[in-house]
């Protein structure tokens, strides 16, 4: 059986930094989106870290928004959406026969 995995990366990506991670890996046999950690910090960074880069909102509630809108961003770039129904957020993804990936809210 062939392997059917692809890096999933932001069309709008920063290709001045080397990145030791995609942001999702996609297993087109499953259906599924492995997605990297995602938090407030920019998706696209220098690794090892440098402090300019992370310059994140102070509250708790700024930084929810942020980490939902990489989650969206990166959730997109592999061409799934995002929906919200009680307390599973349920991704939407495409593919014939694809099951539905559910993440905690």
């Amino acid at each position: 059986m062939a392997k059917d995995v692809r890096s999933v990366h932001h069309a709008d990506r920063r290709r001045d930094v080397t990145m030791p991670y995609a942001p999702a890996l996609l297993v087109r046999r499953g259906s599924l989106v492995f997605l990297s950690g995602v938090t407030a910090a920019p998706v696209y960074h220098s690794h090892p870290h440098r402090e300019e880069e992370f310059a994140l909102p102070q509250t708790m509630s700024e930084q929810a928004v942020l980490a939902m809108e990489n989650l969206k961003k990166t959730l997109s770039a592999a061409g799934c959406t995002l929906g919200v129904a009680g307390a599973l957020a349920a991704a939407d993804c495409p593919w014939p026969g694809s099951a539905r990936l559910r993440f905690c809210r």
